[in-house]
């Protein structure tokens, strides 16, 4: 094993104690990756699909508030006609 590992100023040669630092530093750098791959990047899903609903149902509500308008002009005119209109 040809690593030499300074720390502080000072060379660590127990092959055990290097051993253990590079395992440290794999197991740190494992966490890492898991910590991005199964938190951060469902939480970027979720706040990405979330907007994708909120602009959707957005548009859908304003589809449907243009619809009911049309059809309650036309029902209150007919009505007005219908109740208030000219009698003969």
């Amino acid at each position: 094993m040809n690593r030499r590992v300074v720390i502080n100023g000072k060379e660590i040669s127990n092959p055990v104690a290097i051993l253990a630092l590079q395992a440290g530093a794999l197991i740190v750098a494992a966490l890492v990756i898991a910590f991005v791959f199964f938190v951060i990047l469902p939480l970027v899903g979720l706040f990405i699909g979330s907007i994708f609903i909120a602009v959707i149902t957005f548009l859908v509500v304003i589809a449907v508030a243009v619809i009911i308008g049309i059809f309650s002009s036309v029902i209150s005119a007919y009505l007005s006609e219908l109740f208030g209109g000219n009698r003969r």
